[in-house]
């Protein structure tokens, strides 16, 4: 970044809520944050992230997925671990 981009800059802090389970089924798009586990892997999506791309709730968590370095579908599988989580956005204009 340089000096000239500095007045472009955009702050915000996302405060998360505790870890939760939760069934696919019950989770909230921009609502609930997610993070899928399995195989040692992990991959966290922030709540805003399904809202700013108009992800459904399959698509949110496919993405985990991806992020995870797992395939898009294992959010199904038995051995994946699916946690949500609430986000407080913080940003310079609060």
């Amino acid at each position: 970044m340089t000096r000239d981009e500095l007045p472009l800059l955009h702050l915000e802090v996302s405060a998360l809520g505790p870890l939760f389970e939760v069934v696919p089924e019950s989770l909230r798009v921009g609502v609930h944050g997610v993070l899928v586990s399995s195989g040692g892997l992990s991959g966290v999506l922030l709540p805003q992230v399904a809202v700013e791309h108009g992800f459904s709730r399959e698509t949110f968590l496919e993405h985990a997925c991806r992020k995870a370095g797992l395939p898009p579908g294992a959010w199904r599988g038995a051995d994946c671990e699916i946690r949500a989580f609430t986000a407080t956005l913080i940003s310079e204009e609060d």
